[in-house]
């Protein structure tokens, strides 16, 4: 098994929990559903990878990214609460959404029933 350095990906993932956890303060939530499966998926394989060994952390050079990563979590961890309730409002619009066309087609279905036999 190669070991390789975990700078780039954790850079990575770092630039990718920095720019969701930018657009909290501002009260948006810029992130879909895949977006968030992507990133945690991104999470777990770091996690993996370093109970593995397949990636180690230089402490002298990539420390303050190690930190970083560390900080995001922490962040991220805090913010869970925000994600469910952003992903619970929009799994109900979404519900209200599918009602409201399943009525469209239901009184498009009888008004087109009640056409043809008149």
């Amino acid at each position: 098994m190669k070991v390789q350095p975990a700078t780039d990906q954790l850079c990575e993932v770092n630039r990718r929990l920095r720019s969701l956890l930018g657009t909290f303060p501002r009260g948006v939530i810029d992130i879909t559903s895949q977006q968030l499966a992507t990133l945690l998926n991104d999470l777990s394989e770091i996690e993996a990878a370093f109970e593995n060994g397949s990636i180690r952390v230089n402490e002298e050079i990539e420390m303050p990214v190690l930190r970083e990563y560390r900080r995001l979590l922490e962040d991220l961890r805090r913010q869970i609460p925000v994600l469910h309730a952003h992903f619970l409002a929009e799994r109900a619009r979404l519900e209200r959404e599918r009602g409201h066309l399943r009525a469209t087609a239901y009184c498009a279905h009888a008004d087109l029933h009640t056409t043809h036999f008149k």
